[in-house]
């Protein structure tokens, strides 16, 4: 199951998103699976009308979001979520939510105006959808994994230079990578073939800004997205003529 926003009664594959100047979705499908953390966001701007033909084929919304860049001096954080502590003791339930972030900003000695900024979020969830009838978390595989589980990674670099207040060059690489299991009620007897997904996106770009007077200014970028997304049986996966061979065999009996 994939989440989606919906502008306008339009479709989630109609919804742009841009991540400093780079769409995100699937040109096949229009939809995105690419997962930034919190901490390298800077703005997020939503537009559900009123935007220019340059967006193409995006009709329902645009959602337009710029990362994070170095302020020029030290700066850091570390967050740590997890639900391991509050069950047992206090009769709650443990889902198996666990999320680590962080971030890390500087200086560079590459010249006036050179900084740094980073930061990364490794997500290990054992239940992505916990119910509030489930007794805990959905149970597990004979391989050892969740059912319902969600693994990954997101990480956000960002190098700017900026010698003077008219000339300034962003280099930006985004890496995102997922895989998750998706439970469903008609797999409860045969967990061992849950759905499986698995999504890896990799963005990297240079842009580069000048400003010439009061009234003119350019802007030149150059950008590379690759996206990849699989999914199926989780025990056969890229099996794909035993996979082929399996739901033909359901059909027919």
């Amino acid at each position: 199951r994939k989440a989606s926003l919906h502008f306008r009664g339009g479709r989630g594959g109609e919804t742009a998103f841009i991540i400093d100047g780079v769409v995100q979705n699937d040109p096949l499908t229009g939809e995105s699976s690419t997962t930034l953390n919190n901490n390298a966001i800077e703005e997020i701007v939503v537009l559900n009308s009123g935007y220019n033909a340059e967006y193409g084929r995006f009709m329902s919304g645009i959602v337009n979001v710029v990362t994070k860049s170095g302020t020029g001096r030290w700066l850091g954080s570390f967050e740590a979520e997890s639900d391991a502590f509050s069950g047992g003791w206090n009769g709650s339930d443990v889902y198996g939510y666990n999320v680590w972030s962080g971030a890390l900003g500087s200086p560079l000695p590459l010249g006036k105006g050179s900084r740094f900024y980073a930061s990364t979020e490794i997500r290990d969830i054992g239940d992505k959808y916990p119910g509030m009838f489930d007794d805990g978390m959905r149970p597990k595989n004979s391989d050892g994994n969740r059912s319902n589980e969600w693994n990954g990674y997101s990480t956000q670099a960002k190098v700017t230079f900026e010698p003077t207040r008219a000339f300034r060059l962003d280099v930006t690489g985004i890496f995102t990578k997922d895989t998750r299991r998706d439970y469903f009620e008609w797999f409860k007897y045969d967990l061992d073939n849950m759905q499986r997904r698995k999504d890896k996106n990799n963005n990297l770009g240079i842009k580069f800004t000048g400003v010439l007077n009061d009234r003119n200014y350019f802007e030149a970028r150059l950008n590379y997205f690759y996206t990849q997304h699989q999914e199926g049986d989780n025990e056969l996966w890229d099996d794909f003529p035993n996979t082929i061979g399996r739901a033909v065999g359901e059909w027919n009996a």
